[in-house]
C-alpha cells in the first residue's frame, strides 16, 4: 500500500462501537504536520525496511513506543503494512489507564493489523529504564528485541537535570537492540535541541564525542561550510559552534554522535535515514523540534582467523564512524522544515489535516471543532 494512500476507515480501525463521547480538545500531535511525519518519514522508511529480503519471513512486527490515549502512530503505521503483516506494540504511557484510552485500545485489538498480544504499560516513565532491577527493564528483556522502536516524547529526549537518567535509559535500550537484534531495524527519535529544553551539564560532558570528529577534515568541512555556512576549514572553538546561529543542528549531531559511537563499538552498522524539523514556538530562530529515524544493521562476525591487531581494528572503527558522522552531517545540514513544506504546498497540509480528522472522528473526537485545517 502506497503511503501516499493511507486511510483511517473504521472497518479497518476496529469494530467496536462503544460510545467514547465527543472530545474537543486538539493536542500538538493532531495537526497535519505530525501526520505527515508519520506518513512520508516513519510509514516511508517501514516500508523500506520491509521491502529487505531479511523481512520476507517475518509477519510481525515488535514495535516499542508511546502511543499517548489516541494510538495515532500505532494506527498509521499498521495501516501501512500490507501482506497481512502485524504489529505487535509494547507501549509505555506516564499517565493512568482512562476510560477514553481503554476504549481506543479496545478498538486497536480488533485491527487487522495489530497483534493479540500488544499491550501498554500505564504509570511507567521512559526514565525507568535506567534502572536494571525495574518491572520495565525485566519485562523489555523478556520481549524479542524490537523491529521498530519509536522515541517521542513532546519534548526533549535530555530535559534540565535530566540528561544522564535519561541518556543511561536510552542507552540500556540500544545496547540490548545491539546484542540480541540479528535484523535491520529503526529508531525513530523526536527531541527539541534549543537550549531551553537541554541538559546543557550532561550535554556539555558528552559534546568531547563530537569534538573528536570535529579534529577530522572531511567531518569539520561539512560543519563549518553546510552548518555554519563559513568558507574554510579552521577548528572553531566551542563556544562558536555551540552559538545561536545553528545550535539545534549541532546538539542533534552529537545526539546522532552519541548513538553512533556506541553502535559502532557493537559491530553494529547505522545508517541516518532521514532529519525532518519544525517550529514549536512561532518566535523561534530555528526550529525547535527535530524527528529522525536511524537504520541499524548487524555486521557479520569476523572470523578468529582473521581477527586483525587492536591499533588496526581501533583506527578502522575510528574511520569507519567519521564516515558515517560526516554522511549524517550532510542529513541534519540539509534537513528540511515540514512546516515550509506544508506552506508551500497547501494540498499537503489539507491531505494531512483531512486524514488526520478522519482517524480523530473515528476515536471520538468531534472534527467540527478542529482547529488546525485553517
Amino acid at each position: 500500500m502506497d503511503t501516499l494512500e493511507l486511510i483511517a476507515d473504521s472497518d479497518i480501525f476496529g469494530k467496536t462501537t462503544e460510545n467514547l463521547g465527543e472530545r474537543t480538545t486538539f493536542q500538538p500531535w493532531h495537526k497535519p504536520r505530525k501526520h505527515w511525519i508519520r506518513i512520508h518519514q516513519w510509514c516511508s522508511c517501514v516500508q523500506e525496511l520491509l521491502a529487505r529480503e531479511e523481512f520476507s519471513d517475518i509477519s510481525v512486527l515488535n514495535y516499542f513506543g508511546m502511543p499517548g490515549e489516541d494510538c495515532l502512530d500505532i494506527q498509521t503505521i499498521g495501516q501501512s503494512l500490507s501482506n497481512g503483516k502485524k504489529i505487535k506494540y509494547f507501549g509505555i504511557e506516564k499517565s493512568e489507564m482512562t476510560q477514553y484510552q481503554s476504549i481506543v485500545e479496545s478498538k486497536l485489538h480488533d485491527a487487522p493489523y495489530i497483534s493479540d498480544d500488544s499491550k501498554i504499560y500505564n504509570k511507567t516513565q521512559f526514565e525507568e529504564l535506567d534502572k536494571e532491577a525495574s518491572k520495565i527493564t525485566n519485562d523489555i528483556f523478556l520481549e524479542n528485541p524490537f523491529h521498530i522502536i519509536n522515541i517521542d516524547l513532546t519534548a526533549s529526549l535530555f530535559p534540565p537535570s535530566k540528561g544522564t537518567t535519561m541518556w543511561n535509559a536510552l542507552l540500556r535500550l540500544l545496547s540490548y537492540q545491539f546484542d540480541m537484534q540479528p535484523r535491520t531495524w529503526l529508531l525513530f527519535l523526536t527531541t527539541r535541541c534549543d537550549k531551553a529544553s537541554i541538559d546543557e551539564c550532561f550535554i556539555n560532558e558528552k559534546f568531547s564525542v563530537f569534538l573528536n570528529n570535529y579534529q577530522n577534515e572531511n567531518f569539520r568541512h561539512i560543519i563549518n561550510t553546510e552548518i555554519k555556512k563559513i568558507t574554510n576549514d579552521d577548528i572553531l572553538e566551542k563556544e562558536i559552534l555551540l552559538g545561536n546561529d545553528c545550535y539545534e543542528k549541532i546538539i542533534l549531531l552529537t545526539i546522532i554522535k552519541m548513538i553512533l559511537k556506541n553502535a559502532v563499538a557493537k559491530n553494529v552498522h547505522m545508517c541516518t535515514e532521514s532529519v525532518i524539523s519544525y517550529r514549536i514556538e512561532e518566535t523561534s530562530c530555528n526550529p525547535e523540534m527535530h524527528s529522525i529515524v536511524l537504520r541499524f544493521t548487524k555486521e557479520k562476525n569476523v572470523s578468529d582467523a582473521t581477527v586483525a591487531p587492536y591499533e588496526e581494528t581501533k583506527k578502522r572503527m575510528d574511520a569507519k564512524e567519521v564516515d558515517i558522522a560526516s554522511r549524517s552531517g550532510h542529513k541534519v545540514a540539509s534537513c528540511k522544515n515540514v512546516d515550509d513544506i506544508l506552506t508551500e504546498y497547501p494540498e499537503i497540509k489539507s491531505d494531512m489535516a483531512n486524514k488526520t480528522k478522519e482517524m480523530l472522528k473515528n476515536i471520538g473526537y468531534d472534527i467540527t471543532q478542529y482547529i488546525y485545517d485553517r
